[in-house]
């Protein structure tokens, strides 16, 4: 657990429309959620029918047999650039010799149904993340016999369109996990896909300088914990890292990820934060008024892709996010009292969206009384 004393408060005010600089960001010592998580985005752009990414070993991209088994999550975000209209498929098989049972929940997005406007709130990364902020998944069951595959989704991937999902699975038995690309959406076609050549496309080499898109499975699917936080007499201000990799590194380490592919989950899409912002004031005679708000580091590069764009659930409330360069902070909670000796918790709960950028900041304030 991380105690957040007086000292690591910087005095004075935070500019309203401006995050805290990177050096006097204060790192969230969290717990790693122990839960596998499955990626596939590499290739981003596809075009071909194929296999897009897959656990059960391949020689054609350096991947290695890496089973699933018991609960673990898995996350995709691909672009249809094949100039056709599409089927994209995620496939689970059971390599056992004997019946296997799987459960399952989740959702899938594609920019038809939610367009890009360029505002918060739009894109299908958004709300497949909402979706799950506010327990809106489909579940199913099912039994995958040996030796066979079964389709857990799949979603028209028309082309140019673009397609976001998530999905946690919990299997009594060993299992396989396809995203698979067919031109006419049929079953077999995209089993028997899985046996077949990878899906063409647009593949990010990771390299020294360039940690390349995701394809494999982390060895972890988020951050939780509690930080204790003692609120000094403000002015004065605390910033938090959150979903960076500098200054400090929150990016998930992979088990297993195909080697044209990078080795780090950087970007986090589909990764989780549950914490609790444990705050307390230690005078005996003043209460502390305390606002919070979220922030993004990058501020010169005018590319307004550089966003975040997503719910946060805060005190079981939803709360939309919209950051970009140019609008780079958004206050979560106006103001929140603590009376002498009182300690109150803020609870925040994300799924981090696809489309978006890593280096993102909580800031706590102590504001003047």
């Amino acid at each position: 657990m991380f105690t957040s004393t007086k000292t690591d408060w910087k005095l004075g005010e935070v500019a309203p429309a401006t995050p805290v600089s990177n050096d006097a960001l204060k790192p969230l010592k969290l717990d790693v959620i122990p839960v596998p998580l499955w990626t596939s985005n590499n290739p981003e752009k596809v075009e071909s029918d194929g296999w897009l990414m897959q656990n059960s070993g391949s020689s054609k991209r350096g991947g290695q047999r890496f089973p699933l088994r018991g609960t673990f999550r898995i996350y995709l975000y691909h672009k249809n650039d094949s100039g056709q209209d599409k089927f994209l498929h995620v496939i689970i098989t059971n390599p056992d010799q004997q019946p296997i049972s799987i459960r399952w929940k989740g959702v899938m997005h594609d920019d038809k149904q939610f367009p890009f406007t360029g505002k918060v709130g739009s894109g299908p990364s958004f709300h497949v993340a909402r979706s799950w902020l506010n327990n809106q998944c489909i579940e199913q069951s099912a039994t995958i016999q040996p030796k066979k595959g079964y389709e857990i989704a799949k979603i028209p991937f028309g082309k140019d369109r673009l397609v976001d999902g998530r999905f946690e699975v919990t299997s009594s038995g060993e299992t396989f996990v396809y995203t698979i690309v067919t031109s006419n959406g049929d079953l077999n076609q995209a089993i028997n896909a899985t046996q077949g050549e990878p899906a063409k496309g647009e593949i990010n080499q990771p390299d020294r300088d360039k940690l390349g898109r995701c394809a494999g499975v982390c060895k972890t699917s988020g951050w939780q914990g509690t930080i204790d936080i003692e609120i000094p007499t403000g002015p004065a201000y605390l910033g938090l890292c959150l979903n960076t990799c500098s200054p400090q590194n929150q990016t998930a380490e992979y088990a297993m990820h195909l080697s044209d592919s990078a080795a780090r989950s950087y970007g986090n899409y589909g990764q989780e934060y549950n914490l609790v912002l444990r705050l307390g004031n230690p005078s005996t005679s003043k209460p502390k008024k305390v606002r919070l708000s979220f922030a993004h580091h990058e501020t010169k590069c005018q590319n307004l892709t550089f966003t975040y764009n997503g719910s946060i659930l805060i005190n079981g409330r939803l709360v939309d996010v919209f950051t970009t360069p140019k609008s780079p902070k958004q206050t979560l909670l106006e103001s929140l009292t603590l009376d002498p000796g009182a300690t109150t918790d803020i609870t925040l709960r994300l799924i981090v969206p696809g489309s978006i950028t890593l280096g993102h900041q909580l800031i706590l304030e102590s504001l003047p009384f």
